[in-house]
């Protein structure tokens, strides 16, 4: 962890992580699709369940969605936390066939709802074979409101694409 004041960073550290990025997923616009991509020609559009390893804390978990005109939405199980994190929002873009670089930010609350913190994920993504999971490294940096950088982390985020199970 980088940063100029690490004890502010290590009590909301986790809450920053909530990356679950990794959003969960990118899209790609229907033209790409159409192009065709390997993994049978999914793209990272959708819903997905995602695990995220950071270096500095624990393991944890997020659900992200991808959408096609280039959106991206995650939370992750540390952003449910306190101080209040908001959900992630940001934008994806295919890199290279079954390859995608993601950006989105959060906001942390403390409990009257003040400004705390400002989190920047950023994520290069690799589809699998089955175009139903993906691989990729991350970087969360966090910002108090003026935009001072408090502290970085990386780690490694897998997903897994979250598909309709009918009843039967």
């Amino acid at each position: 962890m980088v940063g100029t004041r690490p004890s502010r960073f290590g009590q909301i550290g986790q809450l920053s992580l909530t990356i679950a990025f990794v959003m969960s997923v990118v899209a790609a616009p229907t033209e790409v699709a159409a192009q065709g991509t390997p993994n049978g020609g999914k793209t990272v559009v959708g819903a997905w369940f995602n695990t995220l390893t950071p270096t500095s804390v624990a393991p944890f978990v997020g659900l992200g969605t991808f959408s096609a005109d280039g959106g991206v939405t995650n939370i992750s199980s540390v952003s449910l936390a306190s101080p209040l994190e908001s959900p992630g929002y940001g934008q994806w873009t295919m890199t290279a066939p079954g390859t995608y670089a993601v950006t989105f930010l959060t906001i942390t609350a403390d409990a009257a709802g003040h400004h705390i913190l400002t989190s920047k994920v950023r994520a290069n993504l690799r589809m699998g074979a089955s175009g139903d999971d993906f691989t990729g490294d991350f970087q969360v940096d966090v910002f108090d409101p003026s935009g001072l950088l408090l502290g970085s982390d990386t780690g490694i985020v897998t997903g897994t694409r979250i598909k309709v199970e009918p009843l039967p």
